[in-house]
């Protein structure tokens, strides 16, 4: 979105059509003459009616709770005017500039990707045969760690086993 002066708009939209292809375009108009100056009537008014409220605290000798109240309304009223101030102020710049929304597309043409040369295969052979052995071997160490409790819940009955079969051959060919 583009702020642009109003008596440059025609010129600005000209200089971007330029620039490229336009698909479409659509051109809107608000015209915020009427709330403009309905909104500057009711500033007028709350004006007057703050002038008023003045004057009745400015004469006001009775109860607290009655300057209180006077001072409330008085409050809202200002706090009003202070919001439609705003408004006008707001509506006062959209009418000293246009905004311009401009959707952009690049367009390229399509170029396909060349194909790979001997070189680009056998260097990505390779690198896949790199990525194949690591992988190989994180497998072969994640079984061998988890290999280790079962040898050695296994490893102790057939050590033991072991000793005391070697033990009796041992004994018996001493024997003979």
């Amino acid at each position: 979105m583009i702020r642009v002066p109003v008596d440059r708009y025609h010129e600005f939209v000209s200089g971007v059509g330029g620039l490229g292809f336009a698909e479409s375009r659509r051109e809107d108009a608000q015209d915020v003459t009427e709330e403009y100056v309905d909104v500057e009537a009711r500033v007028r008014n709350n004006r007057k009616l703050e002038e008023r409220i003045i004057t009745m605290l400015a004469e006001r000798t009775g109860k607290l709770s009655d300057v209180l109240e006077i001072e409330r309304e008085l409050a809202r009223v200002r706090e009003e005017i202070e919001r439609m101030e705003g408004r006008l102020r707001l509506l006062a710049d959209r009418t000293a500039l246009a905004t311009v929304t401009i959707n952009v597309r690049e367009e390229k043409e399509y170029v396909p990707p060349a194909a790979p040369t001997f070189s680009d295969r056998v260097a990505t052979a390779f690198g896949g045969s790199l990525s194949s052995l690591r992988q190989l071997s994180e497998n072969l160490l994640i079984a061998l760690i988890a290999l280790v409790p079962w040898i050695i819940v296994l490893g102790i009955p057939v050590t033991v086993v072991t000793v005391m079969v070697r033990r009796r051959i041992h004994t018996r060919t001493a024997i003979e």
